[in-house]
């Protein structure tokens, strides 16, 4: 089975909780990582796993070629990021809240959707560890009052 390759952008507080995620589903391939702090980018990579490194973002998506990237960076440098994919058709998912405001989320969902490439904007909360402790007590048959005493009581 040919692996998803996934290029992370970004290497902030909630971007561990995407690299992550992604390291751990067996059909994903971390390919690379790009941060504007090289050793800050370079820890998480470490740290998760990742082979490659670059300060500059169009740098790393031309060398590694992914098959979608996760930007994981703040909402103002959403648009950019996005753009520098979607005019190289490569999908991208998107961290919230997304844009600097409705006006840019507006002109960036346009830009993929005249392009013709997915955008997916999500939450990144699904792999936090509350979540994937609630996950884990849901599927050992505990029940939703079970699962939010153990979680928040």
């Amino acid at each position: 089975m040919k692996k998803l390759k996934v290029l992370g952008v970004g290497a902030g507080y909630f971007s561990q909780f995407q690299y992550l995620g992604w390291r751990n589903m067996a059909e994903v391939e971390l390919v690379g990582l790009s941060n504007r702090d090289r050793a800050k980018g370079e820890a998480m990579a470490a740290r998760y796993g990742v082979p490659r490194v670059f300060g500059e973002f169009e740098e790393l998506l031309d060398a590694t070629r992914p098959d979608l990237v996760d930007v994981i960076t703040p909402p103002p440098t959403h648009r950019a990021f996005v753009a520098l994919c979607v005019d190289r058709g490569i999908p991208a998912i998107c961290q919230k809240p997304f844009g600097r405001d409705w006006a840019d989320a507006v002109a960036i969902t346009e830009h993929a959707e005249r392009a013709g490439v997915p955008l997916v904007i999500h939450e990144n909360f699904r792999w936090e560890p509350w979540y994937r402790e609630a996950k884990r007590l849901i599927d050992a048959g505990v029940d939703a009052h079970g699962v939010y005493r153990r979680l928040f009581e």
